[in-house]
């Protein structure tokens, strides 16, 4: 095979796994599209990941230049938190299937920190350079809650990754400049290219037939995309639309589109939902297929993220994409993909009255609304992946790595 071959480790999530799976969310979208945008650039990326279902083949060819490899190791049903546990056994898995497929790489691309000890070892053993994205950070989460089920080497085994990585690749300047702060000295390691959309499959479409196809009867849609954990701040969006008048007169609803990863935080949004009256108001929708999401984006009037942090955000560039405003939380990688007042809102704060009023002001002014989503859509037409893969590449090459 050519030395134009990079591997890709997404150690504990798998890129073309269910959305209905654990650990499925914006990382997997980031890591299939940048592999697969980077096959069309003639680059031959393997991604090395765990099996996510006992009937996964070994190899999935996902495209002419792009396979995942499924490392059959553990259950499916392992915490993320015991996947250190299987580090050795992975990088032992790795090693045998080079060797037995004789393939070799130009260099490592590692996504979060699990996958980073991985690489790191595997880049030593086989002598080449080694690339990391961490997505997640724990010394920003930890900022942010200081309840979480990260395994408790988390944050030392991400600092050593910095040491030894090559580079750093960060979705985000707000990420690149917190990352740089947690860890002088290695300034010259970080390296910032942000978040795409797939402009072809996010598009505007007609709102009233996107409606009509997801048997959305509501004349008002509030939505929110992501997993129903803690750092996504769920509670805080049923707290601000409990303020939201076109809520409580039934004319919005407020549709939640994600699979939930905490069933104790999950119960608490719903006995929330009950204490502030707003059963009829709220509508869990689960986990949505790939195909079905930009419908309802379409459906959608506006789209709500009021995470504690985001490293890129690709869901604002996906709301964007298909025309509908967004209002999200003024923090991380939101703030540099959404313009303040003219695509959506970013909330300085965690207030539920800030929220209840922006939210207010776009579901009362139509005019509003379809300027701030004509002004999204021309707001990521430089976004898409095919130009972040470019940067990718580019900056791979300019490394000499290919």
């Amino acid at each position: 095979m050519s030395r134009k071959n990079i591997a890709f480790l997404s150690i504990h999530s798998c890129p073309v796994a269910n959305p209905d799976e654990q650990n499925v969310g914006g990382m997997n979208v980031y890591v299939r599209n940048i592999a697969l945008f980077l096959g069309k650039l003639g680059i031959k990326v393997d991604i090395y990941t765990r099996v996510h279902d006992d009937k996964d083949p070994i190899i999935v060819s996902v495209s002419e230049n792009v396979r995942v490899i499924h490392l059959r190791l553990g259950s499916p049903d392992v915490n993320k938190k015991e996947l250190i546990n299987y580090i050795t056994d992975y990088l032992d898995e790795i090693k045998k299937f080079i060797e037995f497929q004789e393939v070799r790489y130009s260099l490592i691309h590692s996504h979060y920190w699990l996958s980073g000890i991985v690489g790191n070892k595997l880049a030593k053993y086989l002598n080449i350079p080694h690339f990391v994205t961490f997505h997640t950070f724990a010394q920003i989460k930890n900022r942010y809650l200081t309840d979480n089920d990260d395994a408790p080497s988390r944050l030392s085994n991400e600092m050593e990754l910095i040491a030894s990585a090559d580079k750093i690749i960060c979705s985000s300047e707000s990420e690149k400049k917190e990352l740089k702060f947690f860890s002088k000295g290695f300034d010259k390691k970080f390296q910032c290219i942000g978040g795409g959309v797939d402009i072809e499959k996010f598009s505007a479409m007609n709102q009233i037939e996107s409606k009509e196809t997801l048997q959305i009867k509501n004349n008002l849609v509030i939505l929110f995309v992501g997993r129903i954990e803690p750092f996504k701040g769920i509670d805080l969006l049923i707290e601000s639309i409990s303020n939201v008048e076109k809520i409580r007169s039934g004319e919005a609803k407020l549709f939640i589109a994600g699979r939930w990863t905490d069933r104790q935080y999950l119960d608490s949004i719903k006995a929330k939902i009950k204490g502030l009256n707003l059963s009829n108001a709220v509508n869990f929708l689960g986990p949505i297929k790939h195909n079905q999401i930009p419908l309802y984006y379409n459906a959608a009037d506006l789209t709500v993220i009021p995470s504690f942090h985001e490293s890129c955000g690709l869901v604002a560039l996906e709301s964007m994409a298909c025309g509908t405003p967004v209002i999200a939380a003024q923090t991380g990688g939101l703030v540099e993909n959404i313009l303040d007042g003219v695509t959506g809102y970013l909330i300085s704060s965690r207030s539920s009255k800030l929220y209840a009023e922006k939210i207010d002001v776009l579901l009362s002014q139509n005019s509003l609304r379809l300027k701030m989503g004509l002004n999204g859509v021309e707001r990521v037409k430089n976004m898409s992946w095919s130009l972040v893969s470019k940067k990718m590449l580019a900056l791979y090459k300019e490394s000499r790595l290919l």
